[in-house]
């Protein structure tokens, strides 16, 4: 893990030398995934928390609970599937076991300091507009770590791995959209 998240750091500073931190084979790929199983509860709970919060009808627990494990699990299994075939497509379907494996770690650091400055928020720790400033960062530090795992991760360049990040962003809006409508009002 240690190793990991020093790989994701170096990524992070735009350094391709972070991508030896990172298994190249597909069994290391797929744990990769226990990531998403280990953080499913607290995504959970915090999009419950957010329904709460945004004053919407506290939805019934168990159709609540299905549906958001049903929309992460499809998060976590549509992207990374669909980027398995482009990677065949683009001839880099060996580069595709370590990008999936800094693609996980990257959402899984997501899910977890997203979480914690949203609990920084709930507890006054963090007034509203330092979490807005802190939040965005978070962002925008995620979108480079992203842009930079792809570069680095699948070898490609120029404008290439902005495709990849639209590619995600509209996976997500699409599943988020279907929960969305999904869930009561």
């Amino acid at each position: 893990m240690k190793n990991y998240l020093k790989g994701l750091l170096l990524m992070l500073q735009g350094r391709a030398e972070g991508t030896v931190f990172f298994p190249q084979n597909l069994t290391a790929a797929k744990h990769s995934f226990l990531l998403a199983l280990w953080l499913m509860p607290l995504y959970i709970y915090m999009m419950y928390r957010l329904q709460i919060e945004d004053g919407a009808v506290i939805p019934e627990l168990v159709p609540f609970l299905i549906i958001q494990a049903s929309v992460y699990t499809l998060y976590w299994v549509l992207y990374p599937l669909v980027v398995y075939y482009l990677a065949r497509y683009l001839d880099r379907p060996a580069a595709y076991p370590s990008y999936i494996i800094m693609y996980n770690w990257v959402k899984a650091t997501q899910i977890i300091l997203l979480s914690l400055l949203w609990v920084l928020g709930e507890t006054g720790w963090v007034n509203k507009s330092a979490f807005m400033v802190l939040n965005t960062a978070l962002m925008i530090t995620l979108v480079v770590a992203e842009w930079n795992i792809v570069r680095f991760g699948l070898r490609l360049g120029g404008l290439m791995p902005l495709n990849f990040l639209f590619l995600e962003g509209i996976i997500g809006l699409l599943i988020a959209a279907v929960a969305e409508s999904l869930l009561p009002n």
